[in-house]
């Protein structure tokens, strides 16, 4: 922080020295400009990270310790969904029963049970339950999803299953107004799901359910692969889409509505109402949705719209979008690292791009007649679904494929046939149904918006089954991302030839790409998931362990494999945990999987050194595994060998990357950092008592 606040002090004190003189005044005013602008930008980045260090300084500090085998919980439901095939739970507890735990508990946790018990599980009830319990899960390589780093911020203590049968529990645990108001909330919006789904059944029912009140717990798995795969999956997340489409729609019909009264349009500002009013809609939708961290970002970007409109500002600029992200990340620091604030952030960007480049100066204009000025409509609003939708894709697309490793290639097509539906459609139908819901009448518009989610669910699955669909791309090297999305940003936020800028950005990513060179391998912390990319291209595992699936399919990810393709023939043959083996790397080199020390603990045995190692190490490398510790020798003997056995493994696992001048390991963020979401995990210390 003091680095920070110097540098902005001293860019501040040269911009005032620069004192405008008679000679080359408007070259001094240039530069004086870009210090300004310099200094403005140091300090916004030292207000962000004090504002990340006061959000992590607000959670209360816990020792991280082993995971808890058996306990007895008690608490409020205050979330359910569903994930393959198995109920999950978030509980708000009010009771925690462990041997040899302090009195201090976890306040919230995640637990998963069998579905068959879901009856009296909904939202709002209070229960008990038998439960196995460890902290959230750290990231599984550099780069990967960091699950913990977002419990820690949501105030998830921990996560685990049920050992058995959970049973109501009166409600008679003491809350406060505000615990109570949001319980009623989420039972509120539970019986709205269940509502729908009742009245449409289908899993276009499911898809509204999802859309509507947030609760996904009513679709199939099914459903999740083919959005997700078709590059759908936005629809049923309540973000950026779903607050456009209701601000968006309670804007148009206020305003609309509004005008078709003379004396109101002439005497009232009918467009500031029509704002107020989707303002008021905003809120109310995002209570009911269940105020989700995407759809608090989503909201407060769209109120950020509507007050510049109740402001007289453009609704639709670069200041506006500023505005919106110094809000969220003054409110939410964590949200700048995930991937949902990243890509609804740079599509917006991107939007508000294409659309300063593409508008063009209202001028004089005839009445072209009904007729032609029906076509008319209907070419510029199709024009404008094909620009929004290819816009927006390429511009996430760079962080589609560094968060999640794949690259949707039907998204497009997709994406402009489902537009169509969702604003002529689904959408109207979900207002409408909001509004005569109080009188007994949504039956009809729910029908319609679950049978236009059935016909985009069926283009969904229909592009979803073609082999191609999805194309599974290893992720960039960190720095290589970080300038290509500078790149990204600096052609969207420039205009004319400053926008030339993006070029040497992009070069000095593609330059990092090439220096960090491609992944040939990946491993758990543990080394059970050990994946390496073959000289035939294709992905196998070493050692044959238990695999656990959730690992499994990230970790392959990680290599360009997409997991459902590669779950089949991994295994390398003759290569168990007992048994030595060996595969070619895809670039050259070799991985050897040696489960035991030759020769016992005398270490006689003569390392597996390159045949060309001692002349070009780089060309010919030896990546070797172990779960026993090998003798550090061994790589000091053998330029081209990298060794990863027992005394690396300290809870971390990590990718190896092949570059022009060897093998290099990245690991993943470690157990002991002192980052306050890796030493607190909400369970506290056992006593010895």
């Amino acid at each position: 922080m003091l680095g920070t606040a110097t540098l902005a002090a001293g860019l501040s004190a040269l911009a005032v020295a620069l004192v405008p003189t008679r000679h080359k005044v408007q070259t001094v005013e240039r530069l004086r400009a870009a210090l300004s602008f310099a200094r403005l930008l140091v300090c916004a980045a030292g207000l962000a990270a004090s504002a990340a260090q006061l959000r992590a300084q607000l959670r209360p500090d816990a020792t991280r310790q082993a995971p808890v085998e058996s306990a007895r919980v008690e608490g409020y439901v205050i979330d359910r969904d569903r994930s393959a095939g198995r109920l999950r739970l978030t509980l708000r507890l009010t009771a925690f029963t462990a041997e040899g735990f302090a009195s201090a508990s976890p306040r919230r946790i995640r637990i998963s049970l069998p579905e068959r018990q879901s009856a009296f599980l909904g939202p709002g009830r209070h229960i008990a339950c038998p439960v196995s319990l460890a902290p959230p899960a750290s990231p599984l390589a550099p780069g990967s999803y960091d699950f913990q780093r977002r419990s820690f911020f949501e105030g998830l203590d921990a996560v685990g299953y049920a050992r058995g049968a959970c049973a109501p529990l009166p409600a008679t645990a003491r809350l406060s107004g505000l615990q109570r108001a949001g319980l009623w909330l989420a039972a509120v919006r539970a019986d709205i799901a269940a509502e729908i789904v009742a009245i449409a059944p289908s899993q276009g029912g499911a898809l509204a359910a999802a859309m509507i009140v947030g609760d996904r717990s009513f679709m199939a798995e099914e459903t999740n692969d083919a959005l997700r795969d078709a590059g759908l999956a936005h629809i049923v997340s309540v973000s950026g889409l779903h607050m456009a489409i209701v601000g968006g729609f309670i804007f148009f019909v206020l305003k609309r509505g509004l005008a078709l009264i003379p004396w109101l349009a002439l005497r009232l500002p009918v467009a500031k109402i029509a704002a107020a009013g989707s303002l008021l809609a905003l809120g109310l939708y995002l209570a009911l949705s269940g105020s989700s961290v995407p759809a608090q970002r989503a909201a407060i970007m769209a109120g950020v719209a509507f007050g510049a409109i109740l402001l007289d500002r453009p609704a639709i600029s670069m200041r506006g979008l500023g505005v919106a992200a110094a809000l969220i990340v003054l409110l939410d620091p964590n949200a700048v690292v995930e991937p949902g604030f990243q890509m609804s952030f740079m599509a917006t960007l991107a939007l508000v791009a294409a659309y300063e480049l593409l508008a063009t100066p209202n001028g004089p204009r005839g009445s072209p007649g009904p007729l032609i000025g029906t076509l008319q409509a209907a070419a510029g609003a199709m024009t404008a679904a094909v620009v929004t939708s290819g816009v927006a894709g390429a511009a996430t697309e760079l962080f589609s494929i560094q968060h999640f490793q794949r690259l949707t290639l039907y998204g497009l097509p997709v994406n402009l046939a489902a537009s169509p539906l969702i604003a002529l459609l689904v959408a109207p139908a979900a207002v409408i149904a909001g509004v005569v819901a109080p009188f007994g009448l949504a039956d009809a518009p729910l029908q319609l918006m679950a049978a236009a989610l059935d016909v985009i669910l069926a283009f969904a699955q229909a592009f979803a089954a073609m082999p191609e669909a999805v194309q599974p791309i290893p992720p960039f090297a960190p720095a290589a991302f970080v300038a290509f999305a500078a790149a990204l940003v600096w052609a969207c936020l420039w205009r004319g030839a400053l926008r030339l800028g993006a070029v040497p950005l992009l070069a000095v990513g593609i330059a990092a790409q090439a220096a960090a060179g491609p992944i040939v391998a990946v491993f758990s912390a543990d080394f059970t998931h050990v994946y390496a990319r073959s000289d035939t291209n294709r992905t196998q595992a070493l050692p044959a362990g238990r695999e656990r699936a959730f690992e499994r399919d990230r970790l392959l990810a990680l290599t360009g494999a997409y997991p459902k393709d590669a779950r089949q023939g991994l295994q390398v043959q003759g290569c168990t945990p007992q048994a030595s083996c060996s595969l070619n790397l895809a670039h050259g080199g070799q991985v050897i999987w040696l489960p035991q020390a030759p020769d016992g603990p005398s270490h006689t045995a003569a390392p597996p050194c390159p045949t060309a190692a001692q002349a070009t190490p780089s060309t010919s490398p030896t990546l070797l595994f172990s779960p026993t510790a090998l003798p550090a020798r061994w790589e000091s003997a053998c330029p081209g060998l990298l060794i990863l056995d027992a005394t690396h493994r300290a809870g971390r696992g990590g990718v190896v990357r092949q570059s022009p001048w060897g093998l290099h390991v990245n690991w993943s963020d470690s157990q002991t950092s002192n980052r306050p979401w890796r030493r607190s995990a909400g369970l506290r210390v056992p006593t010895d008592e």
